[in-house]
Order: structure tokens, then C-alpha cells, then sequence
């Protein structure tokens, strides 16, 4: 899932309901160069849940 700048609509999101997810899938979260908290949120997110994966990009490319 692309997070740019996404930290205040992860929040408001379902995507914290994936910490409590019964099955065992992995959740990719990739951080393309945010700047503002996206990186740090979704980073504490993979600390409480190892089945979400932070990719971060230090700067959005195209």
C-alpha cells in the first residue's frame, strides 16, 4: 500500500485493525518520501505487528 504523506488517514483509517488480524498475511506499507509522520507511524505499526513491512523511498520517484 503506497503511504505518501498519509500519516493523519492511516490513522482514521481500518488499516490499524491489521495489528488485530486473525490470519496470517503480510502487509506491505511503502513510504515514498513523506514528509510528515507517514514513516514513523506505519514503522511503529511493523513493531507491534511483524506481518506489516515498511519499504521507505527517501524521495518520491516517478
Amino acid at each position: 500500500m503506497p503511504c505518501y504523506n498519509e500519516e493523519k488517514r492511516l490513522k482514521e483509517n481500518s488499516i490499524l485493525e491489521l495489528i488485530n488480524f486473525k490470519e496470517p498475511i503480510d502487509v506491505f506499507l511503502i513510504n515514498d518520501g513523506s514528509t510528515d509522520n507517514t514513516l514513523d507511524f506505519i514503522t511503529n505499526l511493523s513493531e507491534l505487528n511483524t506481518n506489516i513491512k515498511v519499504i521507505h523511498f527517501k524521495k518520491k520517484r516517478r
